[in-house]
């Protein structure tokens, strides 16, 4: 049986509904905004436990760069010399961070206003994959300039560590909910 097609029009100006075999196959709004259904894989557990994760990615980026702040204050009070690995792994965090603020800035204005383009939302799109290429040359840098540091300075090397993680959390769910995919 071919698919069979809803036209609402109280709400929005065009909603539609395609039903395959009694299935809820496709939802449009308003030509511009598409909804279907979440593939097999996407179970409520993996749906909880990608907002856990991208919650936990946000709050690290948000919160680390002031971390690293304050820290930068203290070692320049104490003028203690920063070396390369600091260099490389501070440029890895905040790399992060500009993932998470394009990322919010993406979503709010998805949440503003449903009906964007795809030329609208192509910039934001183009900005991660520009951050995802800096977040490799300077993966590549910190683990080169590791060699460099003494073993006296393993919280560096755990918080690199940490954001190693967090980063590639965060590179995943950015992946895996599409948002490296232009259309």
């Amino acid at each position: 049986m071919e698919g069979r097609q809803l036209h609402l029009s109280l709400l929005w100006p065009e909603l539609r509904f395609r039903v395959e075999d009694g299935v809820l196959r496709h939802v449009n709004i308003g030509g511009g905004f598409d909804l279907v259904p979440l593939p097999a894989g996407r179970s409520m557990p993996f749906l909880i436990a990608s907002l856990i994760g991208a919650v936990l990615s946000m709050a690290f980026f948000l919160i680390a760069p002031l971390t690293l702040f304050i820290l930068f204050l203290i070692r320049r009070k104490n003028k203690k010399v920063r070396t390369r690995f600091d260099y490389f792994c501070t440029g890895f965090l905040l790399s992060g961070t500009l993932l998470i603020l394009n990322f919010l800035m993406l979503f709010a204005r998805i949440v503003i206003n449903l009906f964007r383009t795809a030329a609208e939302i192509a910039p934001h799109i183009w900005i991660n994959y520009v951050l995802a290429g800096f977040v490799v040359l300077l993966l590549a840098g910190t683990l080169w300039s590791w060699r460099t540091i003494g073993e006296a300075q393993t919280k560096r090397k755990g918080l690199f560590i940490v954001t190693a993680v967090f980063m590639a959390l965060l590179i995943f769910l950015l992946h895996n909910w599409n948002f490296f995919v232009l259309l």
